[in-house]
Parts: structure tokens; C-alpha cells; sequence
């Protein structure tokens, strides 16, 4: 109970805000069994299904910068939106993909799509909250991914005993339900109206974080824990799958 009333005094907006993202970590069932849906139902190597993951992280890289631009100069709650319905329809395009060329640019397109709306997320926390009320705020958005995430694994190992496509489908869906909640549910903010009226070069934003010292360290020791931490999306399904642990 202490732990909730942590929580207590959070605008409106920004439960709707926490309410789509858990929504769409609940169905975060694809990316934690693809290597695992690339060996069982295409039939492609261990070596191969590691180089398409990877084309998947390659776009998250690209769709975090992008979405940020975009956040800023078109609108949080577009972004969001927009990436999510991109990704609900890349997910269902990534289902019908055969040849490994085709899973691997599918996954690349996915990852933009997947990992855009993330800056326009906390930029939303940062406009809908008071700075004062800020850490709690963003305490309880990761708490609502996690949890989703957790929940999202378990029902995903259930169902993909029935079909791997149901998990494509379900995540997509998911993916919808999300861009639904914050259109509907969420407005955009005057200070993020405001940015979109700004003029400058597309490289111009991207770059500019970069010239802060503080950043640059930051931001290369995170890209060193995620180059090893995010390694259990490939090596993790496929050590459980050779050790004869069932999804």
C-alpha cells in the first residue's frame, strides 16, 4: 500500500499514458522468441537468425534519434502513434517473410518502428508532470514496461504452443491498442506544439547532444552494457531451446 501511495497525485494524463505502455509490453511477445521462431519455423541457422536479431537492433538504434527529431518537431503523440501503428503493421509483414534477406530488412524496419515512440514517451512524462513529481512518474512507466514485459513472456510461451503467427498477430494488436490510447486519451502538449514551428536541419538535431561532454560519456557506456546485456535476445532461447526447455 505504501508503495502505491508512492504513486498518488499523477495527473490524469499520464495514467492513460502508463496504461498504454503496459498495455503494449503485455504484448511484447514477438522479439523474445524470434530466434527461436526463425530456427523452428524457417529453419535457418543459429548463425544467420543472430545476424537477422541484430538487423533488429540496428533500427532501434536509428528509431530512437529519429523518434526524438520527431517528438520535438512533429509532436510527441503523433510519434507515438505513428510508430506504434508502424510497428503493428511490420510485425504482420515480418510473419510472412520467408527468405532471410526479407526477415532481416522486415526486422530492420521493425526495430524504427518499435523503438521511435520511446523519446516521444518520457518527453510526454516530462510535459504532463510537474518536474518536482517527475522521478516518481518515470519510476512508475518503467515499473508499467517490466511488468508487462514479465507477464508478456509467460503468455508468449503459451501461445506459441498453438501458433507462432498468433504471437505476430497478438503483438500487433497490442501495438493498435496502444496508438488507440494515446490518440484518444492523451493530448498534445502546447509545449510540444510549440517545437513543431521551429526551423533547422534534420542533422542539425541529431547531432547536437554530442557536443555535451556528459552525454557522450553516458552515452557510450550504456551502448557497452546493452552490447552485452541485450544478448539474451538470441543466445538465451536458443542455450534454453539445446538444454530441452520447452517455450
Amino acid at each position: 500500500m505504501l508503495a502505491l501511495r508512492n504513486f498518488a497525485g499523477l495527473p490524469a494524463a499520464f495514467w492513460k499514458l502508463w496504461i498504454a505502455t503496459l498495455v503494449n509490453r503485455l504484448g511484447g511477445f514477438v522479439v523474445p522468441f524470434l530466434s527461436l521462431y526463425l530456427g523452428a519455423e524457417r529453419h535457418i541457422t543459429p548463425t544467420v537468425a543472430g545476424l537477422i536479431v541484430s538487423c533488429f537492433g540496428v533500427g532501434c538504434m536509428v528509431g530512437g534519434p529519429v523518434g526524438g527529431v520527431l517528438a520535438d518537431r512533429v509532436g510527441r503523440k503523433f510519434t507515438v502513434v505513428l510508430g506504434m501503428t508502424f510497428a503493428a503493421a511490420t510485425m504482420l509483414v515480418l510473419a510472412l517473410q520467408r527468405s532471410p534477406l526479407a526477415l532481416g530488412i522486415t526486422c530492420l524496419c521493425l526495430g524504427i518502428a518499435t523503438e521511435m515512440p520511446r523519446p516521444a514517451t518520457n518527453a510526454l512524462v516530462a510535459d504532463l508532470v510537474d518536474e518536482k513529481d517527475r522521478p516518481r512518474a518515470y519510476g512508475a512507466i518503467y515499473w508499467a514496461a517490466n511488468l508487462g514485459f514479465a507477464c508478456a513472456s509467460l503468455m508468449a510461451g503459451l501461445v506459441s504452443t498453438v501458433s507462432f503467427f498468433a504471437l505476430f498477430a497478438a503483438d500487433a494488436a497490442t501495438c493498435l491498442a496502444c496508438a488507440a490510447i494515446v490518440a484518444t486519451g492523451v493530448r498534445e502538449p502546447e509545449r510540444a506544439a510549440a517545437a513543431t514551428t521551429s526551423r533547422g536541419i534534420f542533422t542539425q538535431d541529431l547531432a547536437r547532444p554530442f557536443r555535451d561532454a556528459a552525454f557522450v560519456s553516458f552515452f557510450a557506456a550504456s551502448a557497452m552494457v546493452g552490447l552485452v546485456f541485450f544478448q539474451f535476445h538470441v543466445a538465451m532461447p536458443l542455450d534454453m531451446k539445446a538444454h530441452g526447455i520447452t517455450t
